[in-house]
């Protein structure tokens, strides 16, 4: 296997992309293609807990309190991969002047995939005639 041509220029190492990199990328790229959005607030709470705990969220330890909480939101938007849970968004609103983003979640796993960044614009999308938009 070819090594890539390594350059130091004080004290930086500056190369092309390594392999293992470019692998990773690839890897995340095929990923991001599998992520299914839905708008459905029906989420299974051994689901909701995984991803809670998966970012270490206190939420997770009230499990019945936060599918409740989920349920009762305004709005809610999910990412899945198949059938687990790797993202999640919810707003809270009166659905005409004022809406509090409260929960955004990604699994860490799936950072970098422009997860969160799509959650965030399907919410926006949808409240952008709400006058004030809150994060919580």
């Amino acid at each position: 296997m070819k090594k890539d041509k390594i350059i130091k220029v004080k004290g930086l190492i500056i190369g092309k992309t390594s392999r293992r990199k470019q692998v990773r990328d690839k890897e995340r790229k095929r990923k991001s293609m599998n992520i299914r959005y839905s708008d459905d607030k029906n989420i299974e709470i051994e689901r909701l807990v995984s991803l809670f705990k998966s970012v270490e969220w206190e939420s997770a330890k009230y499990p019945q309190e936060l599918q409740l909480a989920i349920a009762n939101s305004h709005s809610v938007y999910t990412a899945w991969d198949g059938d687990k849970l790797v993202g999640l968004m919810n707003a809270l609103s009166d659905g005409v002047m004022t809406v509090y983003y409260h929960y955004l979640l990604v699994r860490p796993e799936y950072h970098k995939q422009k997860i969160g960044a799509t959650l965030v614009k399907m919410m926006t999308d949808k409240y952008s005639r709400c006058r004030t938009q809150v994060v919580i």
